[in-house]
């Protein structure tokens, strides 16, 4: 009896053994399975902050963009009241004047470049005298009043991609229904974009120069000797300009071996700033113009104004704007920077 007594000990024991076991692995089910719940309300939590901080991001983004967008426009706004001119770009021009254009460009929508552009378009505005443009658009004979002088801020004028080594990065024309001078100019040439800019804003100038010559001739015809009898007898004796359309055709400026520009060895044979100022008389007095404008205070203007026809050609200019312009005198930047250059 007393050996079944001890087996049922036993018995108990194990039963009671297994019982333990049994709860202790039910325990740790249940911890296993609220740790997974946890676990998967802390991943949904996590889950939720992060889409909530994503929109954040987001909102602050569309936020960031906007205001930098409206301070560009501000910062376009302010020039343009100031200087009297209107500067366009993708997202940002007037669709009546855009179907006046006699071309359509390929205006750029990029941030970073606009912003680059304006600041150099402001500081070559900045060289010109007060209230310049507004007298330039209040000239009435002939055309009525000008109501504009647009600038539009392009990525690309050509779209042959067989034409590698482009020349033209700006033009200048005229509205169809004649309200005013537009300037397309490409915003990737940011070594030359000053240059180029002032390089199309003579050909803006010289359409009142021109105007104002012809109406004047009965009582003045000083500017108009300037323009079309005194410019032509600084060039070599019956030197005809090359009259190339720059960049049609298989032939470009800047192919051709020419003489009379810096290359030449000798100074005085030079008669032209740069090759481009020989495809036309109208290009080489806007090349003139150009770097007399864009050249900074610091720098000095390029080899070929040493040249006396060089010379000749920037006091001409000079003379030019100051008999057309009311408001230029001999504080105008071009002609300071013939001053300071010639000593004159």
């Amino acid at each position: 009896m007393g050996k079944f007594e001890v087996a049922d000990d036993v018995v108990q024991v194990e039963n009671e053994g297994n019982s333990t076991f049994l709860r202790y692995n039910k325990l740790c089910q249940v911890k296993r399975k609220r740790f997974l719940f946890l676990s998967i309300v802390a991943i949904v939590l996590i889950a939720m902050c992060g889409c909530v901080q994503n929109r954040f991001f987001i909102k602050e983004n569309e936020k960031n963009d906007t205001e930098q967008k409206e301070s560009i426009t501000e910062q376009a706004e302010k020039i343009e009241t100031k200087y009297g001119i209107n500067i366009m770009w993708g997202g940002r021009c007037d669709e009546q004047r855009m179907s006046e254009l006699l071309e359509e460009p390929d205006l750029t929508y990029d941030d970073e470049k606009i912003r680059f552009a304006l600041c150099e378009i402001e500081a070559i505005l900045e060289r010109f005298p007060d209230r310049f443009f507004d007298e330039y658009k209040t000239y009435e004979a002939f055309c009525g009043e000008y109501k504009y002088v647009d600038i539009y801020l392009c990525e690309k004028f050509l779209q042959d991609d067989d034409i590698v080594d482009a020349i033209q990065f700006g033009y200048t024309n005229f509205y169809k229904k004649n309200s005013g001078a537009y300037i397309c100019v490409d915003i990737n040439q940011k070594n030359k974009f000053k240059r180029d800019l002032s390089h199309e804003f003579f050909h803006v100038i010289e359409s009142k120069i021109g105007l104002v010559s012809v109406i004047k001739a009965s009582d003045n015809n000083k500017i108009m000797d300037n323009i079309y009898t005194n410019w032509e007898k600084i060039n070599p004796v019956d030197y005809c300009y090359l009259q190339f359309e720059n960049n049609h055709g298989d032939i470009h400026v800047y192919d051709v071996d020419l003489p009379y520009d810096i290359d030449t060895e000798d100074i005085d044979n030079v008669y032209f700033v740069s090759k481009y100022a020989q495809v036309s008389d109208e290009e080489d007095r806007a090349e003139t113009f150009s770097y007399l404008i864009a050249c900074d205070d610091a720098d000095d203007l390029p080899e070929s104004y040493n040249s006396p026809h060089v010379k000749e050609k920037a006091k001409l200019l000079v003379e030019m704007i100051d008999d057309t312009f009311d408001c230029v005198d001999d504080d105008a930047y071009w002609a300071r920077m013939y001053r300071e250059k010639y000593g004159d």
